[in-house]
């Protein structure tokens, strides 16, 4: 069985690679187990949130919920040689950089890219700009299953153009834009504090076969994330 091990700074990410895993997957079955990181310098330590490992998976991804940004690359790092020890083929890291300003974002990609772990196993670190939120902007035939009322029109009158065309890795802080737009229809997303259910509203709605040929091209980390994935199944 070939492994994988991703860590994400929170909620929507760990929510996000979960399902994109098992839609890229296909006939390939997947066997997953999500743990949520906690505690400070002091020492790290994690529960386990779920685990499922059907008969005759091929596939298996050790999700982490790191519980912050600040915290994904060094739980990585402190992970690596157990993870690399225990077969894993690949190792990922993914984070957003709000409320970091845009401006800072070569910065902060080469403070990753200098501490990264080495070794024998693949270890990247990928950066969601300015959130993982954008990738669902962009997905534009997501809206009118979130409310019929969210036409293409509607969303595009709502973010200034098309969401075809528009550049979703400049918008500042795409889970506000998303309230936003949802608003039009009396619906929310989640702006301040994450709800699941909210959360996997949009994430039931994505088309990911679009999102994953088409959308990705558009944006350099989702095609990033893409491609690395690839290669896992490959």
């Amino acid at each position: 069985m070939k492994k994988l091990a991703v860590f994400v700074e929170g909620l929507t990410e760990q929510v996000f690679v979960q399902r994109l895993l098992t839609e890229i997957a296909g006939r390939h079955r997947m066997a997953f187990t999500v743990r949520k990181m906690s505690g400070g310098a002091t020492g790290r330590r994690f529960i386990e949130l779920e685990s499922s490992r059907p008969e005759g998976a091929t596939h298996y991804a050790l999700i982490y919920d790191c519980s912050g940004d600040s915290t994904v690359l060094s739980d990585m790092r402190d992970q690596y040689a157990t993870l690399a020890q225990s077969g894993y083929s690949r190792i990922l890291g993914l984070r957003d950089l709000y409320p970091v300003p845009l401006q800072k974002k070569q910065q902060v990609m080469d403070a990753m890219a200098r501490n990264l772990p080495t070794g024998s196993v693949p270890a990247r670190m990928i950066l969601a700009v300015m959130e993982i939120e954008a990738w669902f902007l962009a997905e534009e035939t997501h809206y009118s299953r979130i409310d019929p009322a969210l036409t293409i029109e509607v969303v595009a009158n709502a973010l200034g153009d098309s969401p075809g065309i528009i550049d979703m890795e400049a918008v500042l802080h795409p889970a506000e834009t998303l309230d936003q737009i949802y608003q039009v229809a009396g619906k929310r997303y989640c702006k301040d504090r994450k709800i699941r259910k909210r959360i996997e509203r949009t994430v039931d709605a994505l088309d990911w076969a679009h999102l994953y040929v088409t959308v990705s091209q558009r944006i350099d980390a989702l095609k990033s994330l893409c491609n690395d994935l690839d290669q896992f199944f490959s």
